[in-house]
């Protein structure tokens, strides 16, 4: 059969086997022979063929599909790997293909797109052009969540090279580029490795990708720089397999974990440290969150309630619900790690549903505490929590009426008008609303804006040093005098002494808390008379009426 027929076909089965958009054949420098296929997409006009593979791609794929080239053998296959187009910025998977007995390698590119893709988008490191540490992390949670879910999963290796610190300039230059290029091509999709630190790096890779293999992949790469000696590498790989926790958990604890070992590498820990403390910490969160969840169904919390007093007359408008753990465990740090991992959920729910136990024997006994609860604000971002906890209260009746939601600040609220929609159906049935620890973050004041609440309580930084402090005093002020101005009544946390309290008095504060009123109990304070009479009348509300929590 003729040479050129029996190539043709060659070219036309692996286009058609690989479903590919464009197939481009090389000749054994790496220039373009032949190409068909959607050409116009990676190139604007004219021809591929003359052209040099790599450079029809951006400048940070180059050296990636370079060192894949040199390292594909006679029968081989590489990637796919994602590449972008130089001339038209098309992304898409390229693999690399060379026939036996032939010098050629043909090029397939599947899934050209108009957008790059998000690897491609990602930040980046500026001198080695991989991910960052916080496009990596975003990453590794991607993967994680597939491996939880039963799909293959990809292992992490972390890589420390040593015996750098004494090159510096284009030496040093051209190692990293070439490490990079080699990282990239041993990792997931050619995409998935990032540089978390001077000569320190992190990727996601298939089975038997890591470990020995990528240590004398990359000491192939040190010996090919001429003048160049003493550097080493040390790799360390694990797999990624939290057992135990959903996905959300499990993305939740790689990046406590990640955020904990970026920290740690400040401290010069070898590559082996930390990957064994990668491996120990992960399967410690799992660990943890297996004991949180046996802590929360079998009520390892019991709860105390901090009187909040009116500073006009000294009574008592209502009390703050506080959990306390049964175990030795810092309440603050365990809601903490609740949030970060996703079971904040399931501790709100329980200890609501203690807040109104408590509040339904003392009414049937003739009691009618009014009672505020926490809400995280992670939990409120749930739909599925927002249903549970609302059935909840609405089923306890005219309870609801003695109820104030207390949302705390310590995780960020995303969408602040869904948010709001949320806080004015507890409204509708009833309920009271206060935003907790206005003025210890950033978005304390988005929410005031775009919160529509009933109170705000105080950071007890600034009451702390209102009488000591006249920057204290003045911000408090201020924050007193804008809360004010949008109708919404205030309450000063942290009080401790008369003094404090006739000040915060005085710059026209509602409510105080604080040892000064009182410490938690094993009950809430009670009030006088039936949920429908007012107990202290309190700053109107927006819509300008006059109004009392009953």
């Amino acid at each position: 059969m003729d040479i050129a027929v029996t190539n043709e076909r060659e070219r036309f089965l692996t286009f058609a086997f690989a479903a590919a958009d464009v197939l481009i054949e090389l000749d054994a420098n790496g220039d373009v022979v032949y190409a068909t296929g959607a050409t116009p997409r990676i190139l604007d006009g004219g021809s591929l063929v003359g052209s040099r593979f790599v450079d029809l791609f951006v400048p940070a794929d180059r050296a990636l599909l370079a060192y894949v080239l040199g390292e594909l053998a006679e029968g081989g296959r590489r990637g796919p790997v994602d590449v972008t187009a130089a001339a038209t910025a098309q992304c898409g998977a390229c693999s690399l293909i060379r026939t036996p007995g032939s010098d050629r390698t043909r090029a397939v590119l599947c899934g050209l797109k108009a957008r790059r893709n998000a690897a491609a988008d990602a930040n980046r490191d500026p001198r080695t052009g991989l991910l960052d540490a916080e496009a990596f992390r975003e990453m590794a949670e991607r993967e994680l969540r597939l491996s939880v879910a039963g799909e293959e999963g990809l292992q992490l290796s972390m890589v420390r090279l040593t015996g750098i610190e004494n090159l510096s300039g284009a030496p040093l230059q051209g190692l990293l580029d070439s490490v990079a290029a080699s990282l990239r091509a041993i990792s997931a999709n050619g995409n998935a490795a990032a540089c978390v630190g001077a000569g320190r790096f992190a990727l996601l890779h298939e089975e038997g990708a890591g470990g020995d293999h990528l240590n004398a992949q990359l000491q192939t790469t040190v010996r090919a720089f001429d003048g160049i000696s003493g550097v080493g590498s040390d790799a360390r790989t694990m797999a990624l397999e939290p057992a135990g926790l959903s996905p959300d958990q499990a993305c939740a604890a790689l990046r406590h974990v990640l955020d904990q070992l970026e920290r740690a590498t400040e401290g010069g820990l070898g590559t082996g440290d930390l990957a064994d403390a990668l491996s120990e910490r992960l399967a410690g969160a799992a660990a943890r969150v297996s004991a949180a969840r046996s802590l929360i169904k079998d009520g390892g919390f019991y709860l105390v309630y901090q009187p909040i007093v009116s500073l006009e007359d000294g009574l008592v408008h209502h009390s703050e619900a506080l959990a306390r753990l049964t175990s030795k465990e810092n309440v603050f740090e365990f809601v903490r790690f609740a949030e970060e991992v996703g079971f904040i959920t399931d501790f709100d729910l329980a200890v609501s549903r203690s807040v109104l136990d408590s509040m339904g024997k003392l009414s049937r006994g003739g009691l009618w505490p009014h009672v505020a609860v926490n809400l995280s604000a992670r939990s409120l971002q749930s739909d599925a929590f927002v249903e549970r906890i609302l059935r909840l209260y609405t089923g306890a009746g005219s309870i609801v009426r003695q109820l104030m939601i207390e949302v705390t600040e310590s995780y960020q609220i995303a969408d602040l008008e869904r948010a709001n929609a949320i806080l004015q159906t507890f409204r509708t049935n009833g309920m009271r609303v206060c935003l907790d620890d206005f003025g210890a973050g950033a978005a304390a004041f988005h929410y005031i804006r775009g919160f529509d609440v009933d109170y705000v309580k105080l950071d007890g930084a600034f009451v702390q040093g209102v009488c000591s402090s006249e920057r204290d005093a003045a911000v408090l002020r201020s924050m007193v005098d804008l809360c004010r101005s949008v109708k919404t009544a205030t309450i000063a946390e942290m009080v401790e002494s008369a003094e404090q309290a006739a000040l915060l008095r005085d710059f026209g504060v509602t409510l105080g808390q604080g040892f000064h009123f009182g410490r938690p109990a094993s009950e809430p304070s009670p009030s006088p008379g039936a949920p429908e009479t007012p107990i202290v009348r309190v700053a109107a509300r927006r819509k300008g009426t006059t109004e009392s929590w009953g």
